[in-house]
C-alpha cells in the first residue's frame, strides 16, 4: 500500500510533521476514522496508525487523481528502477514539470482574491 510506504519512509527520515495525500479515498477515510478491521486492509491501516504515533502533526488528505500528477508520474518513472529510491529535496528531472505545475496551482489558489469595483 502506497500510503503505508510513504509514511514509513517519512518516519524513518525522522520527519515529524506530515501531510499525507492520496487519491485512495478508502484509505484516507479509514485512517481518519482509525478503523480497526481484522482483514489485510485493516492490518495496513493499523500499521499506518502505529507509524504516525511518533509524529507531532499528521494530516491525511484525499486528492483527486487529476490533482495528483506528481505522484502518478513519479510512480510511472520509478517502475523502471531495480531498487528503491527516495528523493528528499529534489525530484527527478523527468517529473519537474509536474512538480512546478503543482506548486503553481497551490500558490495561485492561496493568493488573495481581488474584488472588482
Amino acid at each position: 500500500m502506497a500510503v503505508r510506504h510513504e509514511v514509513r519512509v517519512a518516519v524513518e527520515a525522522r520527519l515529524r510533521n506530515l501531510i499525507i495525500e492520496s487519491d485512495c479515498l478508502k484509505v484516507i477515510q479509514a485512517v481518519k476514522q482509525k478503523k480497526k478491521e481484522s482483514t489485510a486492509f485493516g492490518s495496513i491501516i493499523c500499521d499506518i496508525l502505529h507509524l504516525v504515533k511518533s509524529c507531532s502533526f499528521v494530516e491525511f488528505c484525499h486528492v483527486k487523481r487529476e490533482a495528483n500528477q506528481v505522484a502518478h508520474n513519479l510512480a510511472r518513472v520509478s517502475s523502471s528502477y531495480d531498487e528503491m529510491y527516495v528523493w528528499m529535496e529534489e525530484a527527478p528531472s523527468s517529473i519537474m514539470h509536474y512538480v512546478m505545475a503543482d506548486f503553481m496551482h497551490e500558490y495561485k489558489h492561496k493568493l488573495p482574491v481581488k474584488k472588482k469595483n
